[in-house]
């Protein structure tokens, strides 16, 4: 199944196409080099024209993107969808059937699908990113699921359920301070004084988590939102600065699955690969049958 492509074209449209009455919002987030997103970086049912003239959200719930319009400090544009007001409704996306995402160009015709499967009361789908390379853009699907909404979504790029910035003056010196109390030995010893609690799927992402930290690319604000999130799981909720955009999450599972969705763009093999070596280390080579990833 082919999840990434090149990109030949400028003209493109991108679409879920499913057979369900349910409704749901897609939206498009532009972010730069650091994973920071504005208000009018956020292209969604209430601001459906960037102004770039790059993307623009159709009354489909399609999203229309102009590639060569895209600013030039825009180096990602994740699409997620999301079900409206899922607290309200009670719906989730296994209520929705068969999805898949498709992309067309100027002249309709497909060039890419990817079929999205979901779980029980999963609310919110990162659909996946075009990127910026060198000398061209890329798409590659994702189809990561999580239980959270538009909102918090919103918050992880730094923008309120209005879609107006935050005030977030996170200091990459504050962030490098407080990892240090995430050594190897400190989170790892944790981890498995925890793994009867949280269960082995929790630690498998925790250490996901982790191991983004150490990838020298890794943006200050995804750090910031990481530790946050570490600092839940292993530490009393007093523990944590203040400055950790995670704050206001507090179950443990909620606030991972926010701090996946923020950090999935930096989760790639190696890590998956080191998350898993590590809970053989830890907990024996039989392990990893258990995982159900």
């Amino acid at each position: 199944m082919q999840k990434k492509i090149t990109l030949a074209e400028n003209n493109l449209r991108v679409k879920l196409e499913r057979n369900s009455e349910i409704e749901i919002d897609t939206a498009a987030f532009l972010s730069d080099a650091e994973d920071k997103t504005t208000e009018a970086d956020l292209v969604f049912y209430g601001n459906e024209n960037h102004n770039s003239g790059g993307v623009i959200h159709n009354a489909d719930d399609s999203i229309s993107i102009d590639l060569s319009k895209i600013p030039a400090q825009i180096v990602k544009i994740t699409f997620t969808a999301t079900i409206y007001e899922p607290q309200e409704t009670k719906h989730n996306f296994s209520q929705v059937g068969a999805m898949n995402l498709k992309i067309y160009n100027i002249a309709g015709t497909e060039i890419f699908a990817f079929p999205i499967s979901t779980e029980k009361n999963v609310t919110t789908i990162i659909l996946g990113d075009f990127c910026r390379q060198k000398n061209c853009w890329t798409f590659e699907a994702n189809g990561a699921f999580y239980p959270i909404e538009l909102k918090d979504i919103c918050k992880i790029f730094g923008l309120n359920v209005e879609g107006e910035v935050e005030e977030n003056n996170i200091k990459p010196e504050e962030v490098e301070k407080f990892s240090k109390d995430y050594s190897e030995k400190s989170f790892f010893d944790k981890s498995v004084g925890v793994v009867k609690k949280a269960g082995l799927e929790l630690i498998y992402k925790a250490l996901q988590l982790y191991y983004v930290t150490q990838k020298p690319n890794c943006p200050t604000r995804v750090k910031a939102a990481i530790y946050g999130t570490l600092g839940m799981f292993i530490a009393p909720l007093d523990f944590i600065p203040d400055f950790m955009p995670i704050m206001g999450f507090t179950d443990d599972a909620g606030a991972i699955a926010v701090a996946l969705t923020i950090a999935h763009f930096y989760i790639d093999d190696e890590v998956k690969k080191n998350a898993k070596d590590r809970l053989q280390s830890l907990f024996g080579k039989e392990i990893l049958s258990e995982l159900k990833v």
